[in-house]
């Protein structure tokens, strides 16, 4: 058995998968971080963690490039699929498995990454020429003229530029994209930051497309986006856990997603609406998560929103409007054009933060169809 065989089936005795949600296909994810856990399989935090890389739904194209690159950094034996449905999610699990075991299949694909990787352009104007064949005599560096170099750095990273912080001090300014493959991140959302050390001094907002709406999703006649009562509920708790997973209150957080897997496992609502009274009784009693949102004002009314939301959501059931409009366009697009000003001066930290707490429905607001992959 050689090495690579060796990994891959250490790999598969529990894998790591990563997790790539398209906006409109949150189902779809939610499905698969369930099947992931009732499996004992990992839910990757970044790609140099995982051995297979699900995305949930269908990218556009500058999404697709992005999901392309995420992949490259996944390291082999290594494995890539796709659901478009929640009841595809195990098949393609299973399927994913049987590949990460095949031999063949990851000798094609470490073939096919060498190849990559080793196709560099070569530069003609230094042919094979050497620095031992360079007459340097007595030149120095004062013979040289550096106004009109060009030196890139690295993979097209650019180096810092330089500017004023808020207290008057020169530091560097850093560009650096949250998103859209962030654990805890609305889907297809990219905050475009600059920063200052971990500050962030400035910061543009974005909506990656999905190639259609999601089968999750529909329109009505008014061009508003629907959905369930059920599935509105389990997003709204979705996001809770995030929010609680991203402050490191994880028992808690598994709290919120046991009990948006029994929403949508349409348990009896006064059993949800109990357990949700629970959980925002032990919310509201917690001093350390007062103290850890103290300095990060609307955090901790946002997190209480989302919870009376999955509460307010199953009343809509009760009350028979099972196909309710979720929140329009006009508003989420409204939410997303606050986020530089909540954002700017806190640190990246901070910014997830309070990111997480506005409970975005990017699936509202992403342009359907405009970016084909």
């Amino acid at each position: 058995m050689d090495l690579t065989s060796a990994v891959a089936r250490l790999a598969a005795r529990r894998p790591h998968v990563l997790v790539v949600e398209v906006p409109g296909w949150g189902p779809t994810r939610m499905t698969a971080e369930r099947e992931l856990r009732h499996r004992g399989w990992v839910q990757a935090n970044s790609p140099a963690e995982a051995d297979i890389m699900l995305t949930c739904g269908v990218a556009g194209r500058e999404f697709s490039e992005i999901v392309d690159r995420v992949w490259d950094q996944l390291p082999g034996p290594r494995v890539r699929i796709g659901a478009t449905d929640p009841d595809q999610v195990s098949g393609v699990l299973d399927e994913s498995r049987r590949a990460l075991l095949d031999g063949t299949v990851q000798r094609v694909d470490a073939e096919a990454r060498t190849a990559v990787a080793g196709d560099v352009p070569h530069d003609p104007d230094h042919g094979d020429a050497g620095h031992g064949d360079m007459d340097h005599g007595d030149m120095g560096h004062e013979g040289m003229d550096h106004d009109g170099m060009d030196m890139p750095m690295p993979g097209g990273i650019g180096l810092a530029e330089g500017g004023t912080d808020r207290d008057g001090l020169d530091l560097d300014v850093l560009h650096v994209s949250l998103g859209p493959v962030l654990p805890h991140w609305p889907a297809g959302l990219v905050v475009r930051c600059s920063l200052q050390g971990d500050v962030v001094t400035g910061a543009a907002v974005e909506v990656l497309p999905a190639a259609g709406w999601g089968p999750d999703r529909a329109r009505d006649g008014a061009g508003l986006m629907r959905g369930t009562v059920r599935l509105r509920s389990a997003q709204y708790c979705d996001q809770v856990a995030g929010l609680l997973a991203l402050l490191d209150f994880e028992r808690l957080s598994m709290r919120a997603i046991r009990l948006r897997d029994s929403v949508l496992d349409d348990a009896p609502i006064e059993t949800v609406t109990a357990e949700v009274e629970r959980l925002g009784e032990r919310l509201r009693r917690s001093r350390v998560l007062r103290w850890s949102v103290q300095d990060l004002p609307g955090v901790l009314e946002g997190l209480m929103a989302l919870l009376d939301g999955v509460r307010t959501a199953l009343l809509g059931e009760i009350a028979a409007d099972t196909a309710a409009p979720l929140r329009s366009p006009a508003a989420e697009a409204e939410r997303l054009e606050q986020i530089p000003g909540l954002i700017t001066g806190l640190d990246v930290a901070g910014a997830r933060l309070v990111i997480a707490s506005l409970g975005l429905d990017t699936a509202v607001v992403a342009p359907e169809g405009s970016d084909h992959g």
